[in-house]
């Protein structure tokens, strides 16, 4: 943790000392000796390496993970059926949030096999999670899908929750989810514990891609935005990024497409950090091996530094997809090139949770879908040649659809496939 995150996280939790007492909350779900918040991440080459964060109460001060290569086993006690299976010393931090104090674990699995069906479990003595099972990436470019969900935020338990599930049941086998900031309203304890709820075993098997949304970096009584501790505390996220903010920049290499992470806010209202993101975007990009480039971060590319030095970043080295939030509608088109399509990303913006705006589309853009009022996910599939990207209602309806097509030596190319 550097020395700025350090300083973010003492500020942040003075402030937050009395968080649930302002908020008239209550802790949803104390933490206590069975682990809880089980969720993987990137942390490495995703062929070989995953990353596993819980949390306990303060007394589980040693604790372990455990795996194996998953079996077909029907015995009573798989785990002792399972060949090869390893235990291992978890890393542990301390958190205090509203007066609670509860211990934060992590292990990153390293030297795995590609394409291999894992099994794992966490936890200490006789209090253990499930197992729960995961599967390695590629290490070739081979096609995949993921699921993106922009802002949750609002009524996360009662119903941000049938979004993500909804998700899950139409595309089972994605590869990772990516959250576009503001997975939470505030910084309290209790709506994380209604993120972890909704998402459940869902956040357990599946990678969780986060993006940090401005309402990750709450203020401080002296007005200054610092990162909210629970971030770095209970996401395990590749260091890859410039060195002031990694965690929250960052880049995973999955199958053909490097897809970059950046932190909007700090880009926006911070000029040291953003000297240092540019830098960051200009040498990830310029030495991209990949196919596809995507993007995610949390401010819609609308006004001010976005516009005027993000944009043009994105578009000389011709990202494909920006996934955006922050606005609570939807909206998707390309930039000013209008109909003479000239490359760079096709640009969306999309809503999880239920908390609405009135459409906001994008100034200058040439829209090709815009709507609002709507809960919606969207599936993204790669296919060597072809992105296909689907929006759907929490109802599971289709709301939208594009092909971007990119095949060697030739123009790329967007299929506008619904936008009525």
């Amino acid at each position: 943790m550097t020395y700025s995150m350090l300083l973010s996280y003492f500020l942040v939790v003075a402030a937050a000392a009395v968080d649930n007492q302002l908020m008239g909350q209550e802790v949803l779900y104390t933490a206590t000796k069975v682990p809880d918040r089980i969720n993987i991440t990137f942390n490495g080459n995703p062929a070989t390496s995953f990353a596993v964060n819980w949390r306990s109460d303060s007394t589980m001060i040693l604790p372990m993970v455990e795996m194996a290569l998953a079996s077909d086993s029907s015995t009573a006690r798989p785990e002792l059926e399972m060949p090869f299976r390893s235990s291992s010393k978890a890393s542990t931090e301390i958190l205090v949030m509203g007066g609670f104090k509860t211990l934060h674990h992590s292990h990153t699995f390293s030297d795995l096999e590609p394409e291999t069906l894992y099994a794992f479990r966490v936890g200490q003595e006789k209090y253990w999670s499930e197992w729960f099972h995961y599967r390695t990436a590629s290490d070739q470019n081979e096609s995949f899908s993921f699921i993106y969900l922009g802002d949750a935020q609002n009524n996360i338990k009662s119903m941000w929750s049938r979004t993500i599930r909804q998700a899950f049941s139409d595309q089972p086998n994605a590869s990772f989810i990516l959250h576009a900031g503001d997975l939470i309203n505030r910084r309290h304890e209790w709506e994380w514990d209604e993120w972890f709820y909704a998402g459940s075993f869902i956040h357990s098997m599946i990678p969780v891609v986060p993006v940090t949304g401005n309402h990750e970096h709450p203020k401080t009584q002296e007005g200054k935005r610092v990162l909210m501790p629970n971030w770095i505390q209970q996401f395990t996220l590749p260091e890859n990024g410039p060195k002031n903010s990694q965690e929250t920049d960052y880049y995973v290499d999955y199958q053909g497409a490097r897809i970059v992470i950046l932190n909007s806010s700090l880009f926006q209202d911070n000029d040291g950090y953003r000297k240092e993101q540019i830098e960051w975007l200009h040498e990830i990009l310029s030495s991209n091996p990949n196919k596809w480039t995507l993007i995610s971060y949390h401010h819609p590319m609308s006004k001010g530094v976005l516009v005027e030095e993000l944009k043009p970043i994105l578009e000389k080295y011709d990202v494909d997809l920006a996934m955006q939030g922050h606005v609570h509608s939807y909206s998707r088109g390309i930039t000013w090139n209008g109909a003479d399509y000239k490359g760079g990303p096709m640009y969306t913006v999309s809503v999880s949770g239920p908390k609405f705006y009135d459409l906001n589309e994008l100034n200058g853009f040439d829209m090709m879908r815009s709507g609002h009022h709507k809960q919606l996910y969207q599936i993204i599939n790669i296919n060597r040649d072809e992105l296909t990207y689907q929006a759907y209602t929490t109802t599971g309806k289709l709301y939208d659809e594009f092909k971007i097509i990119k095949k060697k030596n030739q123009k790329k190319f967007i299929n506008n496939l619904k936008s009525k």
